[in-house]
């Protein structure tokens, strides 16, 4: 019995991975304010393709003596 060969491996878009960690960098996201940062990582799971309802977030923020966004 043969088993259907594997796709070979993915091959990781260095350009982008850079730009996007460039990017991400860029925006303020001191300790209790990290709400751009959040929602710049949501923005680009949504261009990619990620159905809204498989983003969740948690409460950690509202137990932290910080606070949070």
């Amino acid at each position: 019995m043969r088993s259907k060969p594997s796709a070979p491996p993915a091959e990781p878009h260095l350009d982008e991975v850079l730009s996007l960690a460039m990017q991400m960098m860029a925006l303020p996201g001191v300790t209790g304010s990290e709400g751009l940062v959040a929602q710049f990582i949501i923005d680009q799971l949504r261009q990619a393709g990620a159905p809204a309802s498989a983003i969740a977030f948690d409460s950690a923020h509202t137990r932290s003596p910080l606070g949070g966004e």
